[in-house]
């Protein structure tokens, strides 16, 4: 992906050069994406920075250095979703669990731990603007 590109897929906010320098790249992952919201739309994929900025608009909280603040977390792994899910439910227990594919045209994404090596299955997900991305995703219901 090269940088001219990068700037017609991301909203402006968003450091794309930064991303790219990580190693971000168009792959494709089986993840779990936790829906805080209790909803499987559109607007349960929303990058960290865009949940905040809805919330209360106070940016102040956050890392805006760290390029995993403009991502989606997702996790590769049940057991790490799981756990995330026990801490979003104490705080909203409308929270539902989703499971479904990124795919390489949605975004570009990349291993947390490739950054950040103490991360075990986290993925960041950076969701190209104007791209539909809850079609590929299923709600997982206890004991799937």
């Amino acid at each position: 992906m090269t940088k001219e590109h990068a700037k017609k897929c991301f909203p402006v906010y968003v450091p794309k050069d930064d991303i790219i320098k990580a190693g971000a790249k168009e792959n494709e992952y089986n993840v779990y994406r936790i829906c805080k919201y209790g909803i499987l739309n559109q607007h349960a994929f929303i990058s960290t920075y865009q949940e905040t900025l809805e919330r209360n608009g106070n940016t102040e909280t956050l890392d805006l250095n760290d390029i995993g603040t403009y991502s989606t977390s997702c996790f590769e792994e049940y057991k790490d979703a799981k756990r995330m899910m026990k801490f979003f439910t104490k705080k909203n227990s409308k929270a539902i669990l989703a499971y479904g594919k990124i795919k390489k045209e949605t975004g570009l994404s990349q291993r947390t731990k490739d950054r950040k090596p103490k991360q075990k299955s986290h993925i960041d997900w950076w969701i190209y603007e104007k791209v539909i991305t809850y079609t590929d995703f299923k709600e997982v219901n206890e004991g799937e």
